[in-house]
């Protein structure tokens, strides 16, 4: 029976695929190569989009996916309402970090000693620098 399975039926996926003027050989070869069953998804999967098939699921569903999409709109608008105040708490708290990292290098750079420009005057034990000779 399973043996009858796997030669009848792909000559059966090759007369179908003729009647919808396809190749009568190619088709039955790949229902061998990918069992009958494969050969008759792909058969009917490039039939269905051929004709449309697929664009008309929507009607035949009685308008349920756009009303499917309603709702996935409604709850996206509904999510994106919720995150607004979680975004404005992450902004307020990140304006305090930085504000208090500003202020701590403020308060470090008024602790710092201020470095004396005295010593970088003509009083220079070497003298000017001379290019060009050796001392």
């Amino acid at each position: 029976m399973f043996l009858l399975f796997f030669l009848l039926f792909p000559i059966l996926i090759g007369a179908l695929a003729r009647s919808r003027g396809r190749s009568f050989l190619v088709w039955s070869m790949l229902s061998f190569a990918t069992t009958p069953i494969g050969g008759l998804t792909l058969l009917l999967t490039l039939l269905m989009r051929e004709r449309g098939g697929l664009s008309k699921w929507p009607a035949m569903l009685g308008g349920w996916p756009e009303k499917l999409d309603a709702n996935k709109a409604e709850r996206e608008s509904e999510a994106a309402r919720m995150a607004e105040p979680d975004a404005r708490i992450e902004a307020d708290a990140y304006d305090e970090r930085v504000d208090r990292l500003i202020a701590e290098r403020l308060s470090e750079l008024a602790k710092a000693p201020v470095p004396s420009v005295a010593g970088l005057g003509a009083s220079s034990p070497a003298g000017p620098p001379v290019f060009g000779k050796r001392r």
